[in-house]
């Protein structure tokens, strides 16, 4: 993708959907993420396989014998209760309902991407020298607007990709007319609209900073020179 863009093609709308989805896999997966990944999903902890291989996979993964869990509880700072809670909505999301259906993580993705109240627009930073930090977490959530989502993940050494969900209605004038906003909603074809920038360092220095101040504990770079913070 990142070949793609830089020689000028921006049809790149698949891949960075796919992009989204792998990243929102890591996050869900990652330890350090376990306390937002169950304020986002937790509601799943609730919910049980009812097909009879997939209930028994889900109860061998529950009743089987987990001798990190209690390094892994100490170390991130969580409960069992939470740990257990985690792997069943780790299973939940994962898990594919019958043959060629999607995943709830993958419905996730496609209705955050295909819904008629947010507008998606995705920012793509890359760099000639400079270093773009990683988080152990493994994505960063910067700004605290409440009618913009907004996540940043690093794709490598120079480069990091933000995406936003915009509510739509923050784009609609007020007073217009609740039939105009109807129409234009349903009409609408959902877009990615993709920006690439190259070198901006003060973009950068925001973004690290961001990754240091949400990490848990540590921050990765390729490099130990061409840091900006």
């Amino acid at each position: 993708m990142l070949a793609k863009v830089s020689a000028g093609n921006t049809a790149v709308g698949t891949e960075l959907v796919e992009l989204f989805a792998k990243k929102l896999l890591n996050f869900a997966r990652n330890p350090f993420s376990v306390v937002k990944m169950l304020n986002t999903f937790g509601v799943l902890a609730a919910y049980e396989p009812t097909e009879p291989k997939l209930k028994q996979a889900f109860y061998r993964i529950l009743n089987g014998r987990r001798p990190h869990q209690e390094r892994i509880c100490r170390q991130i700072g969580i409960s069992d209760n939470d740990y257990v809670n985690w792997l069943k909505v780790l299973f939940m999301l994962f898990m594919e309902y019958g043959d060629g259906d999607a995943s709830i993580l993958d419905g996730t993705v496609n209705s955050l991407f295909l819904s008629e109240a947010s507008q998606v627009q995705v920012l793509l930073c890359t760099y000639t020298t400079e270093s773009c930090l990683l988080s152990d977490r493994s994505f960063t959530t910067p700004g605290d607007r409440n009618d913009v989502t907004i996540f940043d993940f690093n794709l490598c050494a120079n480069a990091f990709v933000r995406y936003g969900f915009a509510d739509i209605d923050s784009f609609i004038p007020p007073n217009t007319p609740q039939h105009v906003i109807a129409d234009f909603k349903r009409l609408r074809t959902p877009t990615v609209y993709l920006t690439h920038l190259v070198d901006d360092k003060e973009l950068l220095r925001r973004y690290n900073q961001c990754v240091v101040w949400q990490s848990h504990r540590h921050v990765y770079s390729s490099r130990k020179d061409r840091l900006i913070i």
